[in-house]
Parts: C-alpha cells; sequence; structure tokens
C-alpha cells in the first residue's frame, strides 16, 4: 500500500469513529446499535478500497457502513455511508420508506457495474446530479444497499466534518423508517413559547429530511443565508467546518399541506437566524425582510 492509500484508509477509520461517536448520543428509539469506536476497522473491498462497520439494527442483519472507495470512477476516492444487507428485502423497505423525503434513489443493478483491474466499478463516472441523490443498490446475488457518495475533494483534517454531519443526518433520517424505531415524540419542541407552536412543530418536520437539509448545506458551502457567517469562520475548521442548519422557505401557515420537500426548498442559515425566522410571523417575506434588518443593523455597529 503507497502513502495515498494508507493515508485514505486512515481517515476513513477516524471518519467513521467519528460519525458512532454522534450516533451513540442520537439513536435512541431507532433500534440501532452502535459499535464502540475502538472495535471499527477498515476491510479491503473489491471496489478499490476499504468498508468500516459501524452498527447494526438489533434482531437484524442490517448494517450501518462507511466506505472509501473508487466505485464511482472518480480519480480519487469517496466516502460512502449506508445500509447494508445479504439476502433481506430489509434496505429495500427502507429505501422506498425514505423516497418520499429524500427524493426519488438512483437505481444501480448489475448492467451498470464492470469489472476493470481487479475492481468493480460503475461504467460511467458519477455526475454531480448522481452525488445529490440517494444510491439504491440492488445486485442479483441478493445485496442490497442504500446511501450516499460525498462529492467533496476530502480535507487534510484527520476527519471530514462535511462528510460526518451529513452522514449522521442521512442515517438517523433512515433508521426512523425501520421496524424496531419507536415513533418521534413532537411534544418537546425547542419553541414551544411562540403562540404558533404546533405550526413551527410541523415546519420543523419538513426541516428534518436530513438528508435534503445536508445537501443543501453543502451547496451552499455551510455559509448563512441571512447573516453571510460560517461556523468555521466563527469557531475555526476543527470545530466549526461542515457545521449549518437547514431552514424551509414554505411559510409556516403552508407548512401542513405539502408532503415532499426538495433542496430548492430549504436554504443554509445558523443557529441565531434559524431561530430569529421561526420566531416572525412565518410569511412568504421573512427571510428577505430579516436578511435586510441584519444588513441594516450591522451597519449601525460599525
Amino acid at each position: 500500500m503507497d502513502g495515498r492509500g494508507r493515508a485514505d484508509r486512515s481517515q476513513l477509520v477516524a471518519t467513521a469513529r467519528a460519525i458512532t461517536q454522534e450516533l451513540r448520543a442520537n439513536t435512541h428509539g431507532t433500534g440501532i446499535r452502535i459499535l464502540p469506536a475502538r472495535r471499527i476497522r477498515a476491510v479491503a473491498v473489491d471496489t478499490g478500497g476499504w468498508v468500516a462497520r459501524i452498527g447494526k439494527a438489533r434482531g437484524t442483519n442490517l448494517w450501518l457502513e462507511i466506505w472509501l472507495d473508487r466505485y464511482t470512477r472518480h480519480p480519487d476516492r469517496k466516502l460512502y455511508a449506508g445500509f447494508y444487507a445479504w439476502k433481506s428485502d430489509q434496505v429495500n423497505r427502507l429505501a422506498r420508506r425514505a423516497s418520499h423525503l429524500q427524493g426519488a434513489a438512483l437505481a444501480i443493478t448489475d448492467k451498470d457495474v464492470e469489472y476493470v483491474g481487479r475492481h468493480w466499478l460503475l461504467k460511467r463516472r458519477f455526475t454531480r446530479n448522481d452525488f445529490i441523490r440517494p444510491l439504491w443498490e440492488q445486485y442479483s446475488g441478493s445485496e442490497s444497499y442504500y446511501g450516499f457518495y460525498e462529492p467533496n475533494r476530502r480535507t487534510q483534517l484527520p476527519v471530514d466534518n462535511q462528510f460526518k454531519t451529513r452522514a449522521v443526518d442521512f442515517i438517523l433520517e433512515v433508521a426512523a423508517f425501520h421496524r424496531t424505531a419507536t415513533p418521534a415524540d413532537d411534544k418537546h419542541e425547542v419553541y414551544p413559547r411562540y403562540e404558533n407552536r404546533k405550526l413551527v412543530a410541523a415546519h420543523l418536520r419538513r426541516e428534518r429530511s436530513g438528508y435534503l437539509a445536508a445537501e443543501r448545506k453543502r451547496l451552499d458551502d455551510y455559509q448563512c443565508a441571512i447573516c453571510a457567517r460560517t461556523f468555521a469562520t466563527l469557531y475555526g475548521k476543527k470545530l466549526g467546518e461542515g457545521f449549518a442548519e437547514a431552514h424551509h422557505v414554505r411559510p409556516l401557515k403552508h407548512a401542513a399541506d405539502r408532503v415532499r420537500t426538495h433542496v430548492e426548498d430549504l436554504i443554509t442559515v445558523c443557529s441565531n437566524c434559524h431561530r430569529m425566522l421561526h420566531k416572525m410571523s412565518g410569511q412568504p417575506g421573512d427571510v428577505a425582510k430579516l436578511r435586510a434588518m441584519v444588513r441594516r443593523y450591522r451597519k449601525a455597529w460599525r
């Protein structure tokens, strides 16, 4: 193994372990058992990279896995996070149930892959639009996968924080559809003091499409659409990189009449601006109004 390969493998392990630490604090009620970080190992695979198993659905053969490989046919290896099962329809059921939140997945079967230079690769290179969509793989040997590939070039940090955030959001969102999961409790919303709290709760459920929210934030480079700040600028890359929140721009009074959210329906915001948006009246012009307020008062501070 060359130096690049050793560095890639080390980053996979570090990123996978960081993801398990985040998941262990957030998987209550999902029926997913997360492995201790010390047990995470990278195993070589025939797609030009490695895989690390990080968890398993209780009482099933459904696994959570993090990959770093050349399957997308790009020159550099790409990170992947998703669910895997052998000779089971569990992945397929999850993919079907999650599709109403995450949009139509890119279907991959045996006819879409080929064996090249000792590696199984896609016949065509992944495009930008392919990276945006979830990936649903169903092979003749009864192997099924449901996950996503990260399009960005990886950072020089030991852990890819952007991918970590996106992976945690994706896993928690999909795991909520598993048969072992318990219903979410909406009684303890973070905005209980406002009179429109029921509408806010419905609004927030739209924003809980973690996969789409993560994609929106990635497209916006994690910059707040209101104040133009990033957490990395305020707190440094080690702590702040890859962190932001997503806000559904559809007015609160219309939130309950729509089922499917699209990435275009979301904007990237910082925590402060997000709270202020939910404190406002839920009108179509709230985003523009708050942006103007920030600009006006920012000038007054100077």
